[in-house]
């Protein structure tokens, strides 16, 4: 899978996801005047694009990890950014009439509940709890600092 991916990330730069986000902006005022796109869709349709190609970075920057640091990445910062995707894409497709305000709650609940699953399950798989218990403190607080960072 690395040989497949490692090209296409090499491909993928800063400036080409900026190029084909330009050319997004310049394409869909065009597909406007021609009567394809509404002018109402043209702004969630561009926050659709963008955040399509955020996400198609980031996974092809995981694409040299090891399970293990895949499964650390979602833990210190990776399923904030997907629910966070997801509440950008949500009200975009509403906005557009694909998605009702019920079925896009109900989308980014059921996206939050599978992501607290998965974060459940890589943290039992492939994260190391630290070796050191919490103690408890004289005051009766207890004394974290020697647990692992999630």
């Amino acid at each position: 899978m690395k040989k497949f991916l490692t090209p296409i990330r090499d491909w993928f730069t800063a400036g080409r996801r900026v190029a084909l986000y330009a050319v997004a902006l310049a394409l869909l005022p065009l597909l406007q005047r021609l009567g394809v796109v509404e002018q109402s869709a043209i702004e969630p349709w561009l926050i659709i694009i963008q955040a399509a190609l955020q996400v198609l970075a980031g996974l092809l920057m995981l694409a040299n990890l090891t399970w293990q640091d895949a499964a650390t990445w979602f833990q210190r910062g990776g399923r904030a950014a997907i629910y966070t995707l997801g509440g950008f894409v949500a009200p975009a497709l509403t906005t557009l009439g694909y998605f009702t305000p019920v079925q896009a709650e109900n989308a980014l609940q059921t996206l939050s509940d599978v992501l607290a699953i998965a974060a459940a399950l890589l943290a039992a798989l492939y994260i190391t709890p630290s070796p050191t218990p919490a103690r408890e403190n004289p005051d009766g607080s207890f004394d974290v600092t020697s647990l692992p960072d999630f």
